[in-house]
């Protein structure tokens, strides 16, 4: 496959990045999200929650058309650096192509600095990989 098959993805957290600690939206996520989606981009939600209650909020809150929710199985001990990496290249696999990411976790976010740096198939500067870093709202 050449890279310019590749479809341009973003991958989207949901906890702490689409939603806040009471259900509400965190705008600065949602905005990330749709601006994406308005280029043209596919969005890949990726989570550390269960895969029932992340359906269930993303059915009842985004709006946007996505691919997943991929949710770490149960039992599966990976942190969300190594969790979001192996969905990452999954996704590469299958003929997306990561050029964004937005996440809470800056773990997480220092990982999307080295994919933009080494892994990203059309060797998308870290300048040019459109990375935000969200938060939840103070409680």
């Amino acid at each position: 496959m050449t890279a310019t098959t590749l479809k341009d993805t973003v991958i989207v957290d949901i906890d702490g990045t689409l939603r806040d600690w009471d259900g509400s939206i965190v705008e600065k996520g949602m905005a990330f999200a749709q601006r994406h989606h308005d280029l043209g981009h596919v969005l890949a939600i990726a989570s550390l929650r269960d895969d029932v209650s992340a359906r269930a909020w993303l059915a009842d809150s985004f709006p946007l058309p996505f691919i997943g929710p991929f949710c770490r199985p149960a039992g599966d001990q990976r942190g969300g650096p190594v969790f979001k990496y192996d969905v990452a290249c999954a996704l590469l696999r299958e003929g997306y192509n990561v050029v964004g990411a937005v996440d809470n976790d800056p773990m997480t976010c220092w990982m999307w600095h080295r994919w933009a740096r080494w892994y990203n198939r059309k060797h998308t500067s870290p300048a040019e990989f459109d990375l935000v870093k969200t938060s939840f709202s103070p409680r």
